[in-house]
């Protein structure tokens, strides 16, 4: 039967609540198949599956996961160092998990220091002496995680967390589960090489490039096999709103018109605003539009949300990229510490320190007016 994410993260929490290594259900989510189409529990692969637009996955597979993970014998006192015994500082090559726990523990770290009141700004503490700076001056392992700023470590569904230890000269983790983490490595690593050739000619893709969505999943497509098979978008539908947008008209038979090299579209963009159709994208254009997030920095962004014909008439741009560019264009007063006219600046006492300048609405209107009205004329375009 396919269950839900949601209902697979309530399953794996009642098989593992008893067990030896912390479970993180929240592993379990779509955002986790993008790039081989499955998620790891432990160090079993569980396949996703979508079904009506909607990712699901098998009960039985998660059920098997969850026991296997449950019933992992794990002596706390068998432990094996986290980091490389010949360079103390480096992780062990070859270990991607290692990489991820030894990251964080940088991140936590540095979170530790300000929380202790230092005023470095930098990893290197210039105000707490080394050898009171080094791993050792960190808060029992179960609160890592619970440091201001700080986040939950997630690896193949587990969290590693809670199972660290201090030996006084290294991070130690217990053996059989460092081993769980390495087979679940491979694991990774033997998907995503699947995942990486081409459904079509069979050759080696960058799956970071050509993954994309599709309605039976992820799939991976290279630009050659992409161009050949899709039609190259020639803006006939500018102008035209998306509710009067036939049934037979296709995203999924265009290449995506933002993305440099071919790719699949997936979606017809659109404006909210205006319900005027920019164009066709794949998901990850349409997601990374959705954000509005440094969306304005990609080359044809700018561009691509003004073929709306609503926003080049009221010289504006969505809501979402407001707050964007005023960033990129907005002239900020000079704040306490700092002589420059930049929100970008070293000058922060701590990582959650934040400085705040309100700029009122009706000047961030007549902003988004300036920038768009130089982005028309930089088109040629005044219409």
């Amino acid at each position: 039967m396919l269950i839900s994410p949601d209902t697979a993260q309530q399953i794996l929490t009642d098989l593992t609540e008893a067990g030896p290594v912390p479970a993180a259900p929240a592993g379990l989510s779509r955002y986790w198949f993008l790039s081989n189409g499955h998620v790891l529990i432990g160090d079993a692969a569980i396949r996703g599956y979508k079904h009506k637009g909607q990712w699901r996955l098998d009960d039985r597979d998660v059920r098997r996961a969850g026991v296997k993970l449950a019933s992992l014998e794990v002596q706390l006192d068998d432990t094996v160092p986290l980091l490389s015994p010949h360079h103390s500082d480096q992780p062990a090559e070859g270990d991607g998990w290692r990489q991820k726990i030894a990251n964080w523990i940088s991140h936590t770290q540095y979170l530790h220091r300000h929380a202790q009141k230092c005023g470095c700004n930098v990893l290197g503490c210039c105000e707490v002496p080394e050898a009171e700076a080094a791993d050792g001056d960190l808060p029992d392992p179960l609160a890592l995680e619970n440091l201001p700023g700080g986040y939950r470590l997630i690896i193949a569904s587990t969290r590693p967390g809670p199972l660290l230890t201090w030996s006084g000269q290294h991070w130690q983790i217990p053996r059989a589960y460092a081993q769980l983490l390495t087979n679940a490595d491979s694991v990774q690593a033997s998907l995503n090489q699947a995942a990486s050739i081409c459904r079509d000619c069979g050759a080696e893709a960058d799956v970071r490039q050509h993954r994309t969505s599709s309605s039976s999943g992820f799939i991976t497509r290279c630009a050659a096999c992409a161009g050949s098979r899709f039609q190259t978008y020639t803006g006939h539908l500018r102008g035209v709103a998306y509710s009067s947008l036939s049934k037979n008209t296709r995203a999924g038979a265009y290449l995506c018109c933002l993305c440099e090299e071919p790719r699949p579209a997936y979606y017809f963009d659109h404006c909210h605003q205006h319900h005027d159709i920019r164009g066709p994208v794949c998901a990850s254009c349409n997601t990374y539009e959705g954000g509005g997030f440094n969306y304005l920095q990609r080359k044809g962004s700018l561009q691509h949300l003004l073929t709306c014909t609503g926003c080049r008439r009221e010289r504006t741009l969505p809501p979402r990229h407001h707050a964007e560019i005023v960033l990129l264009t907005f002239q900020p007063e000079p704040h306490e510490g700092c002589a420059t006219h930049s929100i970008a600046c070293n000058h922060w006492p701590g990582p959650n320190m934040r400085w705040v300048q309100k700029v009122p609405a009706s000047e961030v209107r007549s902003i988004v007016r300036a920038f768009v009205d130089r982005a028309l004329g930089e088109q040629g375009d005044e219409s």
